[in-house]
């Protein structure tokens, strides 16, 4: 692979996380602004909670 190869790679790998920056904090602004008070993080932990929830009942079913 040539130099000129990898600086492209670079940089569309650099456009990549810059789109996806800036779409996590859209998300979490919106999730923040719709009543999640710690944006993504709390989302995560309401689907944690969701998921220990139906393991336990399949569990006792």
């Amino acid at each position: 692979m040539t130099h000129e190869e990898l600086l492209r790679k670079i940089a569309y790998q650099e456009f990549l996380q810059d789109q996806l920056t800036t779409e996590m904090t859209m998300l979490d602004e919106l999730l923040r602004a719709t009543g999640f008070p710690r944006g993504i993080h709390s989302v995560k932990e309401v689907a944690l909670e969701m998921l220990e929830e139906q393991q336990a009942q399949e569990g006792n079913g």
